[in-house]
């Protein structure tokens, strides 16, 4: 993603309920991808 011009802030972070980092694409439109936790023992 980082080589079409998505700018991300940071590295993910465990945030409540999984994981997330926010990025912004070449337009500079904010989003955030997370990840939640699998309940799977």
């Amino acid at each position: 993603m980082k080589d079409r011009g998505v700018t991300f802030h940071g590295e993910p972070k465990n945030v409540p309920g999984g994981k997330g980092v926010g990025f912004e694409d070449l337009y500079v439109n904010a989003f955030d991808i997370f990840q939640p936790i699998s309940n799977a023992i």
